[in-house]
């Protein structure tokens, strides 16, 4: 896995990589819509308040492990299609304009050698290898 922080109107959203897709703090997707000073709270009566998103919580949310101030924690995280299921619940003029942020975070990608996230081309690291019968030794001698 590898945590990322990234920035929603100078709000930290920290997500990790799961199944080889990003998955966000839910806790930061709501402290960010919200502005809440206790965004735990506000979930909880999200979940009160929305029968169909409490039933279905099970499903979208994920404790998974994160980095923090305090060190390495489980939180609960929902991929894309989670968190535009939470946003649908959230009275916020500020979830349309996460939206279209939330929809140009792109799908990580992962080095086929190694299988860790792929940075840049330039840290050498290749989603898929361009000839399958050549190593990556060779391949990085002859760039």
């Amino acid at each position: 896995m590898t945590d990322k922080i990234d920035l929603f109107h100078e709000r930290k959203i920290r997500k990790t990589t799961y199944k080889n897709e990003w998955w966000f703090v839910i806790e930061d997707v709501v402290q960010a819509l919200t502005d809440s000073i206790d965004p735990k709270g506000y979930i909880k009566d999200l979940r009160r308040r929305d029968e169909e998103i409490s039933k279905g919580w099970g499903q979208i949310a994920t404790p998974l492990p994160i980095i923090t101030d305090g060190g390495q924690q489980n939180m609960n995280c929902a991929n894309t299609e989670g968190i535009f299921r939470i946003i649908q619940s959230i009275p916020s003029p500020k979830a349309e304009p996460f939206k279209r942020w939330l929809a140009k975070v792109k799908k990580p990608e992962f080095c086929y050698w190694c299988g860790n996230l792929a940075r840049t081309f330039l840290t050498y690291h290749l989603p898929k290898p361009p000839f399958p019968d050549l190593n990556q030794s060779f391949l990085l001698a002859n760039l």
